[in-house]
């Protein structure tokens, strides 16, 4: 008993850091809670030290070891009868939604979408449309990685109607910023950046913090396409600092991409775009996140190319799609 006790106030600290983006924090509590687990003969403590661990891994960019930790939860719960109570939440969500964000970093969108689809399924199975709502949350994101903006809208429509019915605000809120996110992606830049903005404020006022650099991200881009150069770089450069403090790391290697292309838009900043995307593909590669490696790797050759080296652009796009 004392042990689900110091579990489960390790899990609320946890949820805590994660949700007001303190990444480095909740790596600490997820640690914690794994030394607990390795003296624990209890099922629910063990599940809760993967699910815990894989998703602090994921943020602080140990994607491999995120992969491990959440692999071995699905087989733990695949075993149980009880998954739901083995956490104290919906064990869908904790796991098989991280899970399949990993799957997508790591470079197998497919296998990514896949598992959303099955955790979809799974907490529809589970009957609690408040743990739903997160869940299809999630699995919109993955889906707006992987650019099926179709899934993504239907994911996100549910999932707000579901927030909206259990009086869940902050994902209500999340929400807005993906319906944004799609309106951006469809065309409509100026409506899009707009919303994103106006559903960024509920976010920081309820300090809310585990998607804004996601949205940051989306923001900068939509300025770009506005020609907002310096108002996308003021977002990228604040976002980059926050990023270093809180240790988010998994989403460095996109965010320099993302500075990369803001700084190509102006002529006089090519060299400095160049080592921007430099940057980003070392990081990406070694943290093993292939769809982020395959990204930038596209925007550095067509660079290259641009300047006339269309040889040194190709080998490199080779080397990058030859890893899937």
């Amino acid at each position: 008993q004392l042990e689900l006790y110091q579990a489960g106030l390790l899990n609320m600290q946890y949820i805590f850091h994660g949700r007001s983006g303190h990444f480095r924090m909740l790596l600490e509590y997820a640690q914690r809670c794994r030394v607990l687990a390795d003296t624990s003969d209890d099922p629910a403590i063990k599940a809760l030290a993967h699910s815990a661990l894989g998703m602090a891994l994921q943020f602080a960019g140990d994607l491999r070891g995120s992969r491990i930790e959440l692999d071995s939860l699905m087989q733990i719960l695949s075993h149980s009868r009880h998954g739901s109570i083995l956490l104290g939440y919906d064990p869908h969500y904790r796991s098989g939604i991280a899970l399949a964000r990993t799957l997508w970093i790591l470079g197998y969108p497919d296998q990514a979408a896949e598992r959303a689809s099955e955790t979809v399924r799974a907490s529809e199975a589970m009957g609690h449309s408040a743990a739903l709502a997160l869940v299809l949350a999630g699995a919109g994101s993955v889906s707006l990685w992987r650019g099926d903006l179709d899934a993504a809208q239907r994911y996100v429509d549910r999932s707000y109607s579901l927030a909206e019915a259990n009086g869940m605000g902050p994902l209500m809120a999340i929400g807005r910023c993906r319906q944004a996110e799609l309106t951006i992606r469809r065309g409509n830049i100026r409506q899009g950046v707009d919303d994103l903005r106006a559903g960024l404020k509920p976010i920081h006022a309820a300090r809310h913090e585990l998607l804004t650099t996601e949205f940051n991200m989306e923001l900068a881009l939509g300025l770009l396409t506005l020609g907002s150069v310096k108002d996308g770089l003021d977002i990228v450069n604040e976002t980059i600092d926050r990023v270093n403090e809180s240790g988010e790391l998994f989403q460095m290697p996109e965010l320099l991409r993302v500075k990369g292309k803001l700084l190509l838009s102006v002529q006089s900043n090519c060299e400095n775009a160049a080592r921007s995307f430099r940057e980003s593909l070392d990081l990406a590669r070694a943290q093993g996140a292939g769809a982020y490696e395959l990204r930038v790797t596209t925007d550095l050759a067509m660079l290259m190319a641009d300047q006339g080296h269309r040889k040194e652009a190709e080998t490199l796009l080779r080397e990058a799609y030859s890893r899937f």
